[in-house]
């Protein structure tokens, strides 16, 4: 009996330490607004700005420090994920998004995984500028399937301000596998009379508020 006992601590002991080796093997990678390599806030009212932010008091000056997200207004945003080493599994990541300010009723934004390459000069009308002009296949980056995925990433539904944290593991899952290229994501409202303030990651003080937070494991 005694022997049987000890078997069976053993085992459940052997158990234990085989959970915690394997729980061990996964690590995870925050990624900050300090790494972004890529970003842009576009509007249909400044059709060839890259970034029209926010507009503090007149419809012809766009500030740079926050991105108000509404109708026609929306941002652009890519993180790296090379701190990844190869041969893994990608189990979980999660975007933190600060949220600083909402309006109207039924608050959501929208997250949509990008398909082109973009960069400079990105605007409204272009994907980029130079070398030469590349448009979007619908300007403000809304043709389906070419511009931006089918369907959303996430819709978030807003009742109040503060971090937001999203799903984003098929995304991140896709890029890291190369089954298609990272070219980031675009933030969009897309209901009349409701508007949603982000800080813009841009900014010193702003960069460990906006985190990719990926976990991987070993295949």
């Amino acid at each position: 009996m005694r022997q049987g006992r000890f078997f069976r601590s053993a085992l459940l002991g052997g158990m234990a330490c085989l959970g915690f080796a394997l729980s061990a093997a996964a690590r995870t990678v925050v990624i900050d607004a300090a790494e972004i390599d890529r970003a842009g806030a576009i509007a249909d009212d400044a059709p060839r700005m890259s970034w029209a932010g926010y507009q503090p008091w007149t419809a012809t000056i766009y500030h740079s420090n926050a991105v108000d997200l509404m109708p026609g207004h929306s941002m652009l945003v890519r993180f790296p994920i090379t701190k990844i080493p190869a041969g893994q599994k990608i189990t979980s990541a999660e975007l933190i998004v600060p949220v600083e300010g909402i309006g109207g009723n039924d608050v959501r934004f929208y997250l949509w995984r990008l398909l082109p390459e973009w960069g400079h000069g990105v605007c409204h009308l272009y994907r980029s500028t130079r070398p030469a002009k590349s448009p979007w296949t619908v300007s403000g980056v809304r043709g389906v399937a070419t511009d931006r995925a089918v369907q959303p990433t996430a819709i978030v539904r807003l009742t109040a301000v503060g971090e937001q944290a999203i799903n984003v593991t098929e995304d991140v899952e896709l890029w890291y596998t190369g089954a298609v290229p990272n070219n980031g994501w675009m933030f969009t409202v897309e209901d009349s009379g409701t508007f949603v303030r982000i800080p813009s990651p841009t900014l010193a003080d702003r960069a460990q508020t906006w985190r990719l937070r990926i976990t991987y494991e070993p295949e």
